[in-house]
């Protein structure tokens, strides 16, 4: 078991997590990838066995727990069992597909498969953002869109879609011009983070409101209200399907 830790910043406040995994390199790379992409968690510390995991999860008692599944000594389903009842938010971690039904049956956040996405990394802490969020904070209704010609103030709820090429994304707005902004997409996905945005493709980021027909496939192309259609990767397909099917993420 190690101390760790990287410093939060925004204006989230900081999330307490640790890194229960056998894989000493894995850990430390997973550590690496939350100071940069996700800077509001902090760690506070890793453990490479579920003992140490237990010691580790008791000492620090952790508002997150990035846990492995596969351990020498057993399976981290174990080390929960022996903890019994806790107060922290899971998000399970491993290499194989097939444990992802009974992780969910422990009330996991999400379920990483290794090697590790960015954009899965970064949903996963956003839901532990959408389910505790931060105090007597709430998201702007507008945001700035600093064009080469202007700086137009438009209303959240008046755009349809978002899409990147490259360092640039062109923002599709209901009854407007579309705007074209020096800024990746990524950026407006943080910024949007309040909202019912969803990351459909590497390319596109679409507002869920606006979502008018799915037409099925491997990943399925996604039909907006202003006739536009957008792809849907293979990898986002269930989590799109289930935020559509639940409503949950049209509540703010």
């Amino acid at each position: 078991m190690q101390e760790t830790g990287n410093k939060p910043a925004g204006e989230y406040p900081p999330i307490h997590a640790v890194i229960i995994d056998d894989e000493p390199k894995i850990a430390l790379s997973l550590q690496q990838l939350i100071g940069q992409y996700c800077p509001e968690v902090v760690v506070t510390g890793i453990a490479n066995s579920i003992e140490t995991g237990l010691q580790l999860i008791r000492e620090t008692t952790p508002n997150l727990v990035f846990l492995d599944i596969s351990f020498p000594e057993g399976n981290g389903f174990d080390l929960l069992d022996r903890l019994g009842s806790h107060d922290f938010e899971l998000i399970f971690t491993t290499a194989h597909q097939e444990f992802g039904a009974r992780a969910f049956q422990y009330e996991a956040l999400h379920y990483l498969l290794k090697p590790y996405f960015i954009e899965e990394l970064e949903e996963a802490v956003q839901r532990y953002k959408n389910k505790h969020p931060a105090p007597l904070k709430r998201p702007s209704d507008r945001i700035a869109l600093s064009s080469a010609k202007a700086l137009t103030f438009v209303e959240i709820s008046h755009i349809i879609r978002l899409q990147s090429d490259n360092n640039y994304t062109e923002v599709f707005l209901n009854n407007q011009p579309s705007i074209v902004v020096s800024k990746h997409l990524g950026h407006f996905e943080k910024l949007l983070s309040g909202h019912p945005f969803f990351r459909s493709h590497q390319s596109h980021l679409i507002n869920l409101r606006y979502v008018r027909k799915y037409h099925k496939g491997k990943g399925g192309i996604i039909e907006m209200e202003d006739g536009s259609t957008v792809e849907l990767s293979p990898r986002n397909k269930d989590r799109f399907l289930e935020k559509m099917a639940s409503g949950t993420s049209f509540s703010g």
